[in-house]
């Protein structure tokens, strides 16, 4: 079923649907990618929850943070694993899993082959090999624990990418 709800003035969230409802497309609309992999190196573009400030390519928002209305940059259209994708994430590490799922938010911006440069070595310094370890407190309570990295604080698992795609993206534009 299509589920529609305002967030924020001029921008409605939907669910993937192959044939929206023409009663759900007050102002701007995200549509889910109903298959990603005919999507990974289609550029994507973000546009702010506020819906007046321009849209922008991966690279741009990174360096730009907060949209200039104020709002908070999303995709415009949301990319979405199958299950068959799914199944083939099982099983990888910690690195190789945050590759596979940040590829598609940034589209052609880096290569494979620099994201995954990057992403090995932002969480290569991390104390533990599993990264972010899960540990079992009972029959169905799992706990991941997220102090492994250099300042054994959970932000670390954002910070420590972030910048390095700062330094890359600045590197690309010549800044």
């Amino acid at each position: 079923s299509l589920e529609c709800r305002p967030d924020g003035p001029g921008l409605m969230y939907r669910r993937y649907d192959p044939d929206p409802d023409p009663a759900c497309t007050t102002g701007e609309s995200i549509r889910l990618f109903p298959d990603l992999a005919q999507h990974m190196e289609r550029p994507v573009r973000y546009i702010s929850t506020r819906g007046a400030a321009p849209e922008l390519d991966f690279d741009e928002v990174l360096l730009a943070g907060l949209a200039r209305d104020g709002g908070l940059y999303v995709p415009r259209e949301w990319p979405r694993f199958s299950d068959q994708e799914i199944r083939e994430m099982r099983g990888l590490g910690y690195a190789d899993l945050a590759v596979r799922i940040m590829r598609p938010f940034i589209g052609g911006s880096i290569s494979d082959a620099e994201l995954s440069t990057l992403v090995h070595a932002a969480y290569a310094g991390f104390g533990h090999p599993a990264v972010a370890p899960l540990k079992q407190l009972d029959g169905g309570h799992w706990m991941m624990e997220l102090f492994h990295g250099p300042t054994l604080a959970f932000k670390d698992y954002a910070m420590q990418i972030l910048s390095r795609l700062f330094d890359n993206a600045l590197q690309r534009r010549g800044e």
